[in-house]
């Protein structure tokens, strides 16, 4: 009887350490990301294949506690909207190699505090699920000493008008230094509808909405590749 106690004692212990095991290793990262409140805080993960063959992994978000007022994106593959929380696109890390794609963008729109975030990197292919979890706090505050350089939230404007019927103008101002600026529009489920090149540093663009079905739409400013801030807009024909 004892014996086989041990035996069973033995194989619960593999198969629990069979559970903890995982195609992928997060290295160390930066857990707690500080800054002022209107610049953007970025958090970085990178995450390694352990395994000898090809993975193909998704990202999901999940905010644990938040700060009003403020927003934040992920990016993976490419940069979502805000409602998105689930990566609806796939990247494939070879056998032994490092994938440094993600970021998470935080914009604390001038509120300060503590807001945590977890992000799950998880396998959609093989046999069985596997996943690897990075939280992050971000810290965003008005004495950090961290030099105020670019207010995100005023960044660009809100629609005018909004409802919008026809159309609808929305003003921006880029930092500085940016070097290519575009505004993104996604419809409600985070699905790309229009893209548009800005020029100047500082201006306005004429959105066409006639053509668009009636709804909930985001539009977000990207410069230099990352989403600065999004704001809302109402299609109301």
């Amino acid at each position: 009887m004892k014996k086989l106690l041990l035996i069973a004692i033995a194989a619960f212990a593999v198969n629990a350490a069979s559970a903890q095991s995982t195609t992928m290793q997060l290295p160390a990262y930066a857990t707690t990301v500080k800054g002022h409140v209107d610049s953007i805080l970025v958090g970085r993960v990178s995450v390694v294949n352990i395994s000898n063959q090809s993975i193909d992994v998704k990202v999901a978000r999940k905010v644990i506690s938040e700060v009003k007022g403020s927003e934040n994106v992920f990016c993976w593959t490419q940069c979502y909207t805000p409602m998105v929380s689930v990566s609806p696109d796939v990247e494939t890390i070879l056998a032994g190699a490092t994938n440094t794609m993600f970021y998470g963008d935080y914009s604390a729109n001038g509120f300060a505090g503590k807001t945590t975030i977890r992000y799950s990197f998880f396998r959609v292919n093989g046999a069985a699920p596997d996943s690897v979890h990075a939280t992050i706090v971000y810290d965003a505050s008005r004495t950090t000493g961290v030099k105020k350089a670019f207010d995100a939230s005023n960044a660009i404007s809100l629609p005018s008008p909004n409802p919008a019927n026809d159309m609808t103008t929305i003003g921006y101002n880029l930092p500085a230094n940016a070097r290519s600026s575009k505004i993104k529009l996604y419809n409600a489920i985070g699905g790309l509808v229009k893209e548009i090149s800005l020029s100047d540093k500082q201006g306005a663009i004429m959105l066409v909405t006639s053509g668009l079905p009636s709804g909930i739409y985001f539009y977000t400013l990207q410069v230099d590749n990352r989403a600065l801030t999004t704001k809302k807009l109402v299609v109301k024909h």
